[in-house]
């Protein structure tokens, strides 16, 4: 954008959005700009990256209410962990996580579902949350294959609810940072984002 000479008074046209790297940018510059991206989860982390009014202590609560109602609900298990995650999710992902790292993914997943927080702290949330889900898998992977069979070392025993109350943390930090060093006159800009076919805007 600086390379060739985009000012405030012009508006950026992104058709292939993706995670939003352009529109993050002419943010962060103080330049107004549209970002078409056809992809919905993707169409979700650009919209999570892009939401700079997000509070951090409602950011906080949130994550503390996921904690406390995981750790609640990890103490009322009951019956058999193998016969309850196999009628939630297919054969490859059992194979990709032990036992108590998918349980504790289902618990945060159903926590962000039921815990009827704001729009931009559930989106945060679920970005959060997919983004954890390879660090805690046990299964290697090489693009564009999952190799269940293949056990990664470094992902046992890790605790799903600490990782990913890390990486919600993590971003909001790194919202934070981007906001704080963005040019003020990014108030003064619009960032519009669409999920869609670019070829229908």
């Amino acid at each position: 954008l600086k390379s060739h000479g985009i000012s405030a008074s012009q508006v950026v046209y992104d058709p292939f959005m993706g995670t939003g790297t352009t529109n993050l940018t002419a943010k962060k510059l103080g330049i107004s700009s549209y970002g078409v991206e056809a992809h919905p989860f993707v169409y979700r982390i650009a919209r999570a990256k892009l939401n700079w009014d997000i509070d951090r202590d409602c950011v906080t609560e949130a994550v503390a209410r996921i904690e406390a109602s995981v750790r609640n609900q990890r103490k009322q298990v009951n019956g058999n962990l193998t016969q309850r995650l196999g009628g939630e999710f297919p054969e490859l992902v059992l194979k990709c996580y032990e036992e108590r790292t998918l349980f504790d993914l289902l618990l945060i997943r159903n926590a962000i579902s039921l815990g009827e927080f704001a729009p931009e702290i559930a989106e945060l949330l679920f970005v959060g949350l997919t983004n954890v889900l390879r660090q805690v898998s046990t299964a290697a992977t090489g693009w564009p294959y999952i190799a269940p069979r293949k056990k990664k070392a470094t992902s046992l025993n890790k605790d799903a609810l600490f990782e990913f109350s890390r990486q919600i943390l993590r971003m909001l930090r790194d919202v934070e940072t981007v906001r704080d060093e963005a040019d003020p006159s990014y108030v003064n800009t619009f960032q519009r984002i669409i999920n869609g076919d670019s070829r229908d805007t």
